[in-house]
């Protein structure tokens, strides 16, 4: 479960960056842009709380994540795989510190050596990630 208990989240789309990504091609919820949230929900309402997913290394998140206060956004979702775990974690501390909820999903688990998940899996649990999801597409849960 996320973060608070009875507390509803809705995932909204992507922050992904513009310099990898054609606007034309992956339309308007790859990018959830302040302008196109706040034209489509308004301004924020107190529930349910929206998020957006983050991918390790394919987003700018240093300038496409405002400050919370600056957004109707509350929580911060990042996706990384296991050699991404460093920009995911600088990814996370940055999310947190503009004051969002943040939770993470490593991928492809079933692809990673036990000792290398433990690893990752220590670095972070000590990070501010309220969740952390593993997450594998291959079937192996």
């Amino acid at each position: 479960a996320c973060a608070e208990a009875g507390v509803d989240y809705m995932e909204v789309g992507y922050k992904a960056s513009q310099r990898l990504f054609s606007r034309d091609q992956a339309g308007p919820w790859k990018f959830c842009t302040e302008e196109d949230l706040r034209r489509v929900i308004g301004e924020k309402r107190p529930t349910p709380k929206l998020a957006v997913m983050a991918d390790a290394e394919r987003t700018d998140y240093h300038t496409d994540i405002l400050p919370k206060a600056q957004s109707v956004l509350d929580m911060i979702r990042v996706a990384t795989y296991i050699h991404q775990i460093p920009a995911a974690l600088d990814m996370v501390k940055d999310a947190h510190d503009k004051g969002y909820e943040t939770t993470l999903n490593l991928m492809s688990v079933s692809t990673v050596r036990e000792r290398e998940l433990d690893e990752a899996l220590e670095m972070l649990c000590e990070s501010e990630t309220m969740a952390i999801y593993l997450v594998d597409r291959f079937g192996a849960f």
